[in-house]
Protein backbone atom coordinates (compact mmCIF):
# COMPACT_ATOMS: atom_id res chain seq x y z
CA UNK A 1 0.00 0.00 0.00
CA UNK A 2 1.57 3.50 -0.79
CA UNK A 3 1.24 6.28 1.26
CA UNK A 4 0.13 9.77 0.12
CA UNK A 5 2.36 12.35 -0.17
CA UNK A 6 2.71 16.04 -1.64
CA UNK A 7 5.92 15.49 -2.88
CA UNK A 8 6.52 12.77 -5.11
CA UNK A 9 9.99 11.38 -5.12
CA UNK A 10 11.36 13.31 -8.15
CA UNK A 11 15.23 13.01 -9.82
CA UNK A 12 16.52 16.35 -10.14
CA UNK A 13 19.27 17.21 -12.78
CA UNK A 14 22.43 18.88 -11.58
CA UNK A 15 20.53 22.48 -13.16
CA UNK A 16 18.38 21.46 -9.67
CA UNK A 17 15.46 20.72 -12.39
CA UNK A 18 12.73 18.04 -12.44
CA UNK A 19 14.07 15.41 -14.77
CA UNK A 20 10.42 14.85 -16.85
CA UNK A 21 11.48 10.98 -17.54
CA UNK A 22 12.07 10.37 -14.05
CA UNK A 23 14.79 7.86 -15.26
CA UNK A 24 18.29 7.44 -15.23
CA UNK A 25 21.40 5.73 -16.63
CA UNK A 26 24.03 4.17 -15.26
CA UNK A 27 27.08 2.99 -17.98
CA UNK A 28 27.22 -0.64 -18.25
CA UNK A 29 25.21 -1.35 -14.96
CA UNK A 30 21.32 -0.29 -16.21
CA UNK A 31 18.83 1.98 -15.76
CA UNK A 32 16.32 2.98 -13.52
CA UNK A 33 12.93 4.67 -13.38
CA UNK A 34 10.85 6.19 -10.77
CA UNK A 35 7.13 5.94 -11.08
CA UNK A 36 4.79 7.42 -8.86
CA UNK A 37 1.06 6.98 -8.15
CA UNK A 38 -1.31 9.18 -8.04
CA UNK A 39 -4.05 9.86 -4.94
CA UNK A 40 -6.25 7.81 -6.67
CA UNK A 41 -4.34 4.83 -6.87
CA UNK A 42 -2.85 5.21 -3.48
CA UNK A 43 -6.93 5.31 -2.09
CA UNK A 44 -7.86 1.96 -4.07
CA UNK A 45 -4.30 0.87 -3.14
CA UNK A 46 -4.44 -0.62 -6.98
CA UNK A 47 -2.11 1.19 -9.32
CA UNK A 48 -1.85 0.70 -12.95
CA UNK A 49 1.22 2.39 -14.89
CA UNK A 50 1.18 3.45 -18.07
CA UNK A 51 2.78 0.65 -20.31
CA UNK A 52 3.42 2.51 -23.65
CA UNK A 53 5.27 5.07 -21.58
CA UNK A 54 7.27 3.26 -19.59
CA UNK A 55 8.34 0.64 -22.52
CA UNK A 56 8.92 3.84 -24.91
CA UNK A 57 11.47 4.73 -22.02
CA UNK A 58 12.56 1.36 -21.64
CA UNK A 59 13.47 0.81 -25.33
CA UNK A 60 15.42 4.44 -25.42
CA UNK A 61 17.50 3.39 -22.55
CA UNK A 62 18.50 -0.33 -23.61
CA UNK A 63 19.58 1.47 -27.06
CA UNK A 64 21.31 3.99 -25.27
CA UNK A 65 22.74 1.21 -22.77
CA UNK A 66 24.40 -0.61 -25.60
CA UNK A 67 24.69 2.10 -27.57
CA UNK A 68 22.39 0.90 -30.73
CA UNK A 69 21.08 4.18 -32.17
CA UNK A 70 18.46 3.40 -34.03
CA UNK A 71 16.44 0.00 -35.31
CA UNK A 72 17.88 -0.06 -38.86
CA UNK A 73 19.88 -3.60 -39.76
CA UNK A 74 23.34 -1.65 -39.70
CA UNK A 75 23.11 -0.05 -36.42
CA UNK A 76 22.67 -3.58 -35.32
CA UNK A 77 25.28 -4.68 -37.30
CA UNK A 78 27.69 -2.01 -35.64
CA UNK A 79 26.56 -3.26 -32.28
CA UNK A 80 27.92 -6.57 -33.19
CA UNK A 81 30.76 -5.72 -34.56
CA UNK A 82 31.83 -3.60 -31.25
CA UNK A 83 30.99 -6.37 -29.43
CA UNK A 84 33.14 -8.71 -31.33
CA UNK A 85 35.77 -5.86 -30.70
CA UNK A 86 35.48 -6.20 -27.40
CA UNK A 87 35.69 -9.97 -26.61
CA UNK A 88 38.67 -10.48 -28.76
CA UNK A 89 40.25 -7.54 -27.29
CA UNK A 90 39.33 -9.24 -23.69
CA UNK A 91 40.01 -13.02 -25.04
CA UNK A 92 43.70 -11.27 -25.47
CA UNK A 93 44.21 -9.74 -22.70
CA UNK A 94 43.22 -12.69 -20.37
CA UNK A 95 45.39 -14.80 -22.74
CA UNK A 96 48.86 -12.62 -22.53
CA UNK A 97 48.43 -12.21 -18.49
CA UNK A 98 47.84 -15.63 -18.02
CA UNK A 99 51.35 -16.25 -19.99
CA UNK A 100 52.72 -13.56 -17.92
CA UNK A 101 51.78 -15.69 -14.47
CA UNK A 102 52.56 -18.34 -15.88
CA UNK A 103 56.22 -17.02 -17.06
CA UNK A 104 56.55 -16.12 -13.59
CA UNK A 105 55.64 -18.79 -11.75
CA UNK A 106 58.29 -21.94 -12.88
CA UNK A 107 55.86 -24.52 -10.81
CA UNK A 108 52.97 -24.62 -12.70
CA UNK A 109 51.97 -27.03 -14.93
CA UNK A 110 49.93 -26.83 -17.77
CA UNK A 111 47.23 -29.63 -18.60
CA UNK A 112 46.09 -30.60 -21.85
CA UNK A 113 42.40 -29.47 -20.94
CA UNK A 114 43.30 -26.17 -20.08
CA UNK A 115 46.06 -26.41 -23.26
CA UNK A 116 42.92 -26.92 -25.42
CA UNK A 117 41.09 -24.13 -24.38
CA UNK A 118 43.81 -21.84 -24.58
CA UNK A 119 44.67 -23.17 -28.67
CA UNK A 120 41.07 -23.10 -29.28
CA UNK A 121 40.67 -19.07 -27.70
CA UNK A 122 43.72 -18.47 -29.85
CA UNK A 123 42.13 -19.83 -33.11
CA UNK A 124 38.64 -18.62 -32.93
CA UNK A 125 39.92 -15.14 -31.67
CA UNK A 126 41.96 -15.08 -35.10
CA UNK A 127 38.65 -16.45 -36.80
CA UNK A 128 36.42 -13.90 -35.90
CA UNK A 129 38.68 -11.04 -36.98
CA UNK A 130 38.57 -12.66 -40.51
CA UNK A 131 34.93 -13.44 -40.46
CA UNK A 132 34.85 -9.71 -39.64
CA UNK A 133 37.46 -8.26 -42.50
CA UNK A 134 35.05 -10.61 -44.46
CA UNK A 135 31.94 -8.87 -43.58
CA UNK A 136 30.41 -12.34 -41.95
CA UNK A 137 29.18 -10.40 -39.04
CA UNK A 138 27.31 -13.18 -37.72
CA UNK A 139 29.87 -15.91 -37.56
CA UNK A 140 32.18 -13.82 -36.08
CA UNK A 141 29.77 -12.95 -33.36
CA UNK A 142 29.82 -16.62 -32.73
CA UNK A 143 33.59 -17.07 -32.93
CA UNK A 144 34.36 -14.38 -30.44
CA UNK A 145 31.50 -15.81 -28.07
CA UNK A 146 33.77 -18.98 -28.11
CA UNK A 147 37.31 -17.25 -28.23
CA UNK A 148 36.05 -15.64 -24.87
CA UNK A 149 34.42 -18.06 -23.08
CA UNK A 150 37.50 -20.47 -23.78
CA UNK A 151 40.08 -17.77 -22.59
CA UNK A 152 38.13 -17.40 -19.15
CA UNK A 153 37.78 -21.20 -18.67
CA UNK A 154 41.26 -21.06 -18.77
CA UNK A 155 42.12 -18.78 -16.65
CA UNK A 156 40.19 -19.45 -13.81
CA UNK A 157 40.79 -23.22 -13.99
CA UNK A 158 41.05 -25.14 -11.01
CA UNK A 159 44.10 -26.45 -11.59
CA UNK A 160 45.88 -23.31 -12.03
CA UNK A 161 43.86 -21.28 -9.20
CA UNK A 162 45.52 -23.90 -6.57
CA UNK A 163 48.90 -22.87 -7.90
CA UNK A 164 48.30 -19.36 -8.44
CA UNK A 165 47.74 -18.73 -4.86
CA UNK A 166 49.89 -20.99 -3.42
CA UNK A 167 52.99 -20.30 -5.29
CA UNK A 168 56.21 -21.23 -4.29
CA UNK A 169 57.33 -18.43 -1.40
CA UNK A 170 53.96 -19.30 0.41
CA UNK A 171 54.84 -22.80 0.51
CA UNK A 172 58.23 -21.90 2.86
CA UNK A 173 56.40 -19.69 4.57
CA UNK A 174 53.92 -22.98 5.89
CA UNK A 175 55.96 -25.45 5.86
CA UNK A 176 59.32 -23.73 7.99
CA UNK A 177 57.20 -23.29 10.92
CA UNK A 178 56.45 -27.31 10.69
CA UNK A 179 59.89 -28.37 10.27
CA UNK A 180 61.94 -25.51 12.31
CA UNK A 181 60.65 -27.53 15.79
CA UNK A 182 62.41 -30.97 14.23
CA UNK A 183 65.26 -29.45 13.01
CA UNK A 184 66.78 -27.71 16.03
CA UNK A 185 67.38 -31.27 18.18
CA UNK A 186 69.09 -32.66 14.88
CA UNK A 187 71.07 -29.47 14.58
CA UNK A 188 72.23 -30.07 18.17
CA UNK A 189 72.62 -33.43 17.50
CA UNK A 190 75.28 -32.84 15.06
CA UNK A 191 77.16 -30.38 17.32
CA UNK A 192 77.43 -32.66 19.96
CA UNK A 193 78.52 -35.36 17.54
CA UNK A 194 81.37 -32.74 15.65
CA UNK A 195 81.92 -31.53 19.35
CA UNK A 196 82.93 -35.77 19.97
CA UNK A 197 84.25 -36.22 17.10
CA UNK A 198 87.20 -33.32 17.16
CA UNK A 199 87.64 -34.86 21.50
CA UNK A 200 88.68 -37.68 19.99
CA UNK A 201 90.78 -35.98 17.42
CA UNK A 202 92.76 -34.79 20.41
CA UNK A 203 93.29 -37.74 22.20
CA UNK A 204 94.40 -39.71 19.06
CA UNK A 205 96.92 -36.59 18.37
CA UNK A 206 98.41 -36.75 22.28
CA UNK A 207 98.71 -40.47 21.95
CA UNK A 208 100.74 -40.83 19.33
Amino acid sequence: MCHIVQSPFTYITRKNEVLESNSFLSSRWGAISILNPDKDSCKSTTYTPKLDLIMSLFKKQIRRLLQIKGNQDLDIQEFKRIRIREMVDSTRRTLKSLAQLLSEINSIVISDDVADKINEAVEYADMAEMYVEKGDIDDGLKAAKIAFKNSEAAFSDPSLLALLYFPDDQKYAVYIPLFLPVMIPVLMSVTTVRRWYMGLKKDKTKTE
